[in-house]
C-alpha cells in the first residue's frame, strides 16, 4: 500500500493535474497525499528508518525509469497481479 499510495500521488502530482485534468484534480492530489502521510506513519511502525529510506529510494527510481508501453499509471505495472 506504501509504493502504490506514494506511486499515485507523484503520478497525479506530475501527469495528471498538469497534463490533463488541472486544477480540478488538486483534490486527487490532496487526497492521495493524505493517504500517503497515514501509510508511511503505518510503515513507521514496522519498518527502521533505513528501511523507509530504501523504500522511498526505489520507488523514486521506478519513477525516473520510463513506464511500460500502454499508458500511464500503475496499470501497466500492476496489471500482472
Amino acid at each position: 500500500m506504501t509504493v502504490i499510495t506514494t506511486l499515485n500521488r507523484i503520478i497525479w502530482e506530475e501527469y495528471w493535474r498538469p497534463q490533463v485534468f488541472g486544477n480540478p484534480a488538486t483534490i486527487m492530489v490532496d487526497a492521495f497525499a493524505s493517504l500517503e502521510k497515514d501509510i508511511w506513519s503505518q510503515a513507521a511502525t514496522v519498518m527502521t528508518p533505513p528501511q523507509r529510506d530504501e523504500l522511498m529510494d526505489l520507488i523514486h527510481s521506478w519513477r525516473i525509469t520510463p513506464p511500460p508501453p500502454g499508458g500511464r499509471g500503475l496499470y501497466p505495472v500492476l496489471r500482472f497481479w
